[in-house]
């Protein structure tokens, strides 16, 4: 037996081997009815750079790279929620409002470890709304959850990419609906956007 083929041997008996890989967003531009006003996003070191690294010797070792996709799916998401979107350097600038995304906590389980045939996942995000001048609106969590059956995969990396993309969907879709409903943002809404919606028709006019 050739060393190569006695490592994979060992790999497979000990489910100890390491995988990495990079996930890419593949959430969609949501057709909604935009909000006339400008959201800023400000991408913080944590979340540019976030990436889930484990070396547990009862777990595979995983290294997965998903700061790009956590960034891709809140662009592509508010890019179709407000009428102009700005990427920002600080969480103050010029815009209306301010969304700092963090990835607070990330799960996973695969099939060995449920004895199901479906590969799970969940975030915890952080998130933090303000005013253009600093001011904080809001401040709360969102999570999400993603699975895949074994069936559309046929290595753990295959299928934790796969969970990992439905749970990005799923926080797309919690953004888009339950944004209006966090109460200070609902509050600020109210106060706001009429106003703002009034002073853009008379800057047309």
């Amino acid at each position: 037996m050739t060393r190569a083929l006695l490592l994979l041997v060992l790999c497979l008996l000990l489910g100890s081997c390491s995988s990495s890989f990079r996930v890419k967003s593949q959430v969609p531009q949501p057709l909604v009815q935009q909000m006339p006003i400008t959201m800023g996003t400000y991408y913080p070191v944590e979340l540019r750079h976030y990436r889930y690294e484990e070396n547990n010797e009862a777990r595979e070792d995983w290294d997965i790279e998903q700061g790009d996709a956590h960034m891709q799916m809140f662009s592509r998401v508010l890019s179709g929620m407000f009428k102009n979107l700005v990427e920002l350097s600080a969480q103050s600038g010029s815009a209306d409002l301010i969304l700092t995304p963090v990835v607070e906590e990330f799960q996973y389980t695969v099939p060995r470890e449920t004895r199901s045939k479906i590969y799970e996942v969940w975030f915890k995000y952080h998130l933090q709304l303000h005013e253009g001048n600093g001011r904080l609106v809001a401040d709360w969590f969102m999570t999400s959850y993603g699975k895949t059956p074994t069936a559309f995969s046929t290595t753990d990396a295959d299928g934790l990419e796969l969970a990992i993309q439905m749970a990005l969907r799923d926080a797309g879709a919690k953004l888009l609906m339950d944004f209006s409903r966090v109460p200070e943002i609902r509050q600020w809404m109210e106060q706001n956007l009429n106003q703002h919606t009034l002073a853009i028709r008379g800057e047309k006019q």
